[in-house]
């Protein structure tokens, strides 16, 4: 056990003292020696079993001699033992005393001696106060001196009963009560039929064939038990639905009939209904956003990627005069066709000049100085990630581009008109309010 010190560092040190540093004596002493195989096998061999006896001689005699030790002590105890409970101290053959020895003792003999002698048995040698040879009380027979005789208990007499059935208080011959005969039979009728009536209700307290009580008053309790176990019984599953569930349409109407049952929860409910449907609309528009919105980041990835290309890489094809795989030309009727340049040539001093007055003064309707359509750019100046800061460039759009220029164009007005909106929101329309619910309007 870790002594307990007066503070928490003196209890670590006194832990750590007892762990490491300090050994138990037990691993000091040297270990207990069992019995060997061959120590156990000399003591079985100790005993004969066959002849019941030791093998060595002076063992067997040993035992001989305390066994009769052992067997007088008992045998003299129950001959003591035999003569105390009897009650008398000679002996009935020979009429020799059989404790006159114990009147030569100097101090009076052992407490038993002494209760032999002065008469004090422990238990009586019979259990009834009489002697069972002639039937007579031990004060008047008994092998006692008169004053040493026991005396008979006084014994009080106990009521005689006489049976019931032999009391009879009517006439067997006519069968009629001696006294008061019309009243005695109308109480035994009353209380036959009270009896059959009783084994009845016991016997046959249920009707299988109506499936009923036979007690009116017992049918009644148990039918009303029944229902109201029954309603406890809806009334805990319905506790135990989840808040999900009290809203249902069926708790509303009824199934069969349709009658209206809660007028209230049914309006909430199509409120509730026509703002899911609401939710699914705003939904749809929110889509055709953003497949508005992939479209021009589409144009705009391409622009991009075309913008990296130089011009020259197309005219140094060009003015090669042939192709360096096939060797057709590029002139002739046996030429070969050049898919058109996507890339950008670098315009010159008046290109640039132009460019900027296109710019500053104004540009032709639907497109800018540098070649992009006016919708691209407009939609790109909303506030869309990814293409905020992106460089613009080239003048070709890309092949979804052109494949999906009719959706593009129905989308770009609305893009436009609702760029507010979509920055205050960060591109997600807001949720319509749900009618009925605390703290807006329904």
């Amino acid at each position: 056990a870790v002594p307990a010190g007066s503070s928490w560092l003196a209890d670590l040190n006194a832990y750590e003292s007892v762990k490491r540093k300090e050994v138990h004596p037990q691993h000091f002493e040297k270990p207990v020696r069992g019995p060997t195989s061959q120590e156990v096998a000399l003591a079985q061999r100790v005993f004969d079993p066959v002849r019941q006896h030791y093998r060595e001689e002076a063992r067997e005699a040993s035992q001989l001699a305390y066994e009769e030790q052992q067997r007088v002590r008992h045998l003299n105890r129950a001959r003591d033992v035999q003569i105390r409970r009897e009650k008398r101290d000679f002996d009935i053959v020979n009429l020799q005393g059989r404790i006159d020895g114990l009147a030569d003792q100097q101090d009076g003999g052992s407490r038993s001696s002494r209760g032999l002698r002065e008469g004090k048995i422990a238990m009586p040698s019979s259990y009834v106060d009489y002697n069972i040879v002639s039937n007579t009380p031990f004060d008047e027979h008994h092998w006692a001196p008169p004053d040493n005789r026991p005396r008979a208990h006084q014994k009080q007499g106990r009521q005689r009963l006489v049976p019931a059935a032999t009391l009879r208080e009517y006439n067997i011959v006519s069968n009629r009560y001696l006294e008061g005969h019309e009243e005695k039979a109308y109480r035994d009728q009353e209380i036959t039929l009270r009896d059959c009536a009783q084994k009845c209700m016991r016997h046959k307290r249920f009707d299988p064939v109506l499936q009923r009580l036979t007690d009116a008053t017992e049918e009644a309790r148990a039918r009303a038990a029944d229902d109201a176990r029954q309603t406890e019984t809806v009334m805990d599953a319905e506790a135990r639905q989840p808040l999900s569930f009290h809203g249902r349409e069926a708790k509303g109407f009824d199934l069969i009939t349709h009658a209206v049952k809660d007028p209230e929860l049914l309006r909430t409910l199509e409120a509730a209904e026509a703002a899911r449907v609401a939710r699914y609309s705003t939904r749809h528009v929110y889509d055709d956003a953003v497949k508005a919105h992939d479209i021009v980041m589409q144009d705009a990835a391409e622009a991009q990627r075309v913008a990296l290309v130089s011009h020259e890489r197309v005219l140094e094809t060009s003015r090669r005069g042939h192709d360096i795989l096939s060797n057709q030309p590029f002139d002739g009727p046996m030429r070969k066709q050049l898919p058109p340049p996507r890339t950008t040539p670098q315009p010159d001093t008046w290109g640039k000049v132009m460019r900027y007055h296109l710019t500053e003064g104004g540009a032709p309707s639907g497109h800018r100085g540098d070649g992009i359509p006016a919708q691209t750019l407009e939609a790109l100046r909303l506030n869309v990630p990814h293409a905020r800061h992106a460089p613009l460039g080239g003048s070709l759009t890309s092949r979804a581009s052109m494949r999906d220029s009719a959706a593009f164009a129905a989308h770009s007005g609305s893009l436009s008109a609702r760029a507010p909106a979509m920055q205050a929101t960060c591109w997600a329309p807001p949720a319509p309010a749900v009618p009925g619910t605390p703290g807006r309007a329904s």
